[in-house]
């Protein structure tokens, strides 16, 4: 779908019946931006569009996993560029032009089988696999206090279509003031591989304060703090 802003991706299927109405359809547009719901203040219609310079791997929607299971939904992968986003300066109210170009400059292709059963990083000598228990946690942390880690949950929690229940506590430490978290359902191709924003194809962000986690009488270092 073309727009003022750039491509708006979609999933649309149709159900066949024997009513009156015979045949149903239903469409649901893709969250190209999917960490900025709550924080753009625009409801998340905004981050819906794939911009000129953004790449965006269209990852399998929920109603396609749950309707074709997971192995099915992944038959397919698109991974699209828009190249170029018209200018309707000279449109006003939407009026165009006659002869005028409209279309958005789109570029697309499909990920390979290889490239589809990736699960670690950009540099995969650095991958690591841990057993995590509520006893056991991950524990990671930078030398410098920041950068960046992708961590992969695969285990029996998932269900034939691929579902399940993912729970995570996350706390910064090192005198790291905070940590930021990004969730994805699927791998993140376009953050890890396309160097795309972290928010492509994400489902949520968020944001921990090492004040949120600490307990009553607990030492908390302070970084770049000055007494006056």
């Amino acid at each position: 779908v073309n727009s003022r802003t750039g491509l708006n991706v979609q999933f649309c299927y149709r159900e066949y019946s024997t009513n009156d109405a015979r045949m149903n359809s239903n469409c649901y547009s893709y969250d190209v931006i999917g960490d900025t719901w709550e924080s753009n203040g625009q409801g998340g219609m905004e981050d819906g569009f794939i911009t000129a310079g953004q790449t965006y791997v269209v990852s399998p929607s929920w109603t396609s996993v749950d309707r074709a299971g997971l192995e099915a939904a992944l038959s397919v992968v698109p991974e699209i560029t828009v190249t170029s986003v018209p200018d309707f300066s000279d449109c006003p109210d939407m009026v165009c032009p006659d002869n005028k170009e409209i279309a958005v400059g789109v570029e697309i292709r499909f990920l390979s089988e290889q490239e589809k059963a990736l699960r670690v990083g950009i540099n995969p000598p650095a991958a690591r696999t841990f057993s995590v228990t509520p006893g056991n946690p991950l524990d990671f942390s930078s030398p410098s206090g920041g950068g960046r880690v992708l961590i992969i949950a695969e285990d029996e929690v998932k269900d034939a279509k691929g579902e399940g229940e993912f729970r995570v506590t996350v706390c910064p430490k090192g005198g790291s003031s905070k940590a930021t978290v990004t969730f994805y359902d699927h791998f993140p191709f376009g953050p890890t591989r396309l160097g795309q924003p972290l928010g492509m194809g994400a489902s949520y962000t968020t944001t921990v304060n090492a004040a949120d986690c600490c307990e009553t009488g607990e030492m908390i270092p302070a970084t770049r703090a000055r007494a006056l």
